[in-house]
């Protein structure tokens, strides 16, 4: 069975990059661009594993952590941040909102 993995980026070009790069691993990837849209997906098919960009226009991913924590006490899959913060506080955010890790400066806008 392959593993269903959720993209969250507000940056098109980083979360195409991103999901090419785990549909060609073999993974199963769908791509959404705010975080409205990650829960909203969630609620449709929750997926194996979301990676979700820390800084987005409608929501940071700890506000996308707690609304996935909310009424349930804990997340139902891992989520990793992907940032271009480096500062251990918004680590922390994560962190303690549920996120299984951060991935610091991983991927930017500006490869091309």
């Amino acid at each position: 069975m392959t593993a269903k993995l959720l993209v969250v980026d507000d940056e098109q070009r980083t979360a195409e990059i991103t999901a090419e790069l785990l549909r060609r691993a073999g993974y199963d990837v769908d791509v959404v661009r705010s975080g409205g849209e990650a829960l909203e997906h969630v609620r449709l098919a929750s997926p194996d594993l979301m990676l979700l960009d820390y800084e987005m226009p409608d929501m940071e991913a700890p506000e996308v952590l707690d609304s996935l924590r909310s009424g349930e006490h804990r997340i139902p899959f891992p989520v990793i941040i992907l940032t271009g913060r480096s500062g251990e506080v918004d680590r922390v955010r994560g962190f303690s909102r549920g996120a299984a890790c951060g991935i610091a400066g991983a991927f930017s806008a500006r490869i091309t």
